[in-house]
């Protein structure tokens, strides 16, 4: 049975970036997630105007994207699209290696691993660790191994991978003598063979859904960017919370499935998000895949002249800063990322290791916002 662990809540205080800052920022990822590479961004003055917002939050939102490798500055040329980072050869790669490194390593993502990253480094820099990351392709294969790992560095190094997809590289990541923690949930069924820390997403579907079903609500879409959605343990959980209520009520609860390409399409033709809620079947709340999704999602049902939540609630996921950033706030699901990451590297650092099916499970809570209402 896996461990299971309340999530701790975060105390008040600390440094924070300015909201203004993290608008800016948000929009210009948005901005440049329209982009290709090699595309030049607008001048600093377009970006100003077109934002709203000042030379100062601009300009640090440029400098984050930049130190995200996201944008290239060309001096007397302009800003543009970064293309996707080089792979560093091994032998610059064990120039970094300490007496014991942390590596995280994950998948090209727009918010949520840049957000576990970040955690992870305050927390392995608090232990004195260096953190190295490196960016693997969706499909890697478990060949990848051999450039992460240096000749005789094995006993050096203690991985942490992101998402359970990754679960191959892991055990050949083993297999060369190294340890390694996923953090990332496995499908429904299926019996994790690598350590791994992850939130109860089964909880957290059941949560998001039972909200909104507790609102009034009978017609719910949820939004994926997973083609193994119905696998997964979220969807697990968004069913339960439908059966239950179908049980009691002796209603019928519409669940439908919006995938990636239907929310680019709003984006970039309101027109389509209009006829698509028209529709006398149209859901009155969306669960989207996280806060990043859920918080561009607002703006382009803002563009169409859809009112959140007074036409549809919108529900995010993951407790991700971006929640924060648009009006209304964002109800979500949290499931304390900061704890599992600490967890995460306890388990590394232990002096036993855990055996191959160790897992630690977080539970996750509800976030009620504006972003969310009773049904009218």
């Amino acid at each position: 049975m896996p461990s299971t662990i309340a999530p701790v809540t975060k105390p008040a205080g600390g440094d924070r970036p300015s909201p203004k800052f993290e608008r800016a920022l948000l929009q210009l990822e948005e901005l440049c997630s329209t982009l290709q590479p090699g595309d030049r961004i607008p001048a600093l003055p377009e970006l100003m105007r077109r934002f709203q917002a000042s030379e100062r939050a601009i300009l640090r939102s440029l400098d984050e994207l930049q130190r995200q490798g996201r944008i290239i500055r060309r001096h007397g040329s302009g800003t543009y699209i970064a293309d996707s980072p080089p792979v560093p050869p091994a032998a610059a790669f064990s120039t970094t290696i300490a007496q014991q490194s942390i590596v995280a390593v994950r998948t090209p993502d727009n918010s949520y691993f840049d957000r576990c990253v970040d955690l992870l480094f305050g927390h392995s820099d608090a232990l004195g660790l260096p953190l190295i990351c490196r960016i693997v392709s969706t499909s890697a294969s478990v060949e990848v191994a051999d450039s992460l790992v240096p000749s005789g560095a094995e006993a050096h190094l203690s991985f942490v991978l992101f998402r359970y997809h990754l679960a191959p590289l892991a055990k050949r990541l083993q297999e060369k003598g190294c340890r390694v923690v996923i953090v990332g949930a496995p499908l429904a069924d299926v019996t994790p063979e690598v350590p791994c820390v992850y939130g109860d997403h089964q909880e957290g579907g059941y949560l998001a859904t039972r909200h909104l079903l507790d609102l009034g609500h009978c017609r719910i879409a949820y939004h994926t960017m997973d083609e193994n959605y119905h696998r997964t343990l979220r969807w697990r959980g968004h069913q339960r919370a439908i059966e239950e209520v179908e049980r009691r009520s002796g209603g019928k609860i519409a669940a439908s499935v919006l995938d990636d390409a239907e929310m680019l399409a709003w984006r970039t033709d309101p027109a389509r998000a209009q006829a698509f809620f028209r529709s006398s079947d149209a859901p009155t709340a969306i669960v989207a895949w996280n806060d990043h999704e859920a918080a561009r999602l607002v703006i382009a049902l803002r563009a169409a002249g859809i009112r959140v939540p007074d036409d549809v609630s919108v529900m995010g996921y993951d407790n991700l800063p971006e929640g924060q950033l648009v009006q209304p706030l964002l109800s979500t699901i949290d499931h304390s990322m900061d704890w599992q990451l600490r967890t995460a590297l306890d388990l590394l650092r232990r002096p036993a290791l855990p055996t191959p099916s160790h897992t630690m499970t977080v539970l996750p809570t509800l976030v009620p916002r504006g972003s969310t209402a009773r049904l009218a």
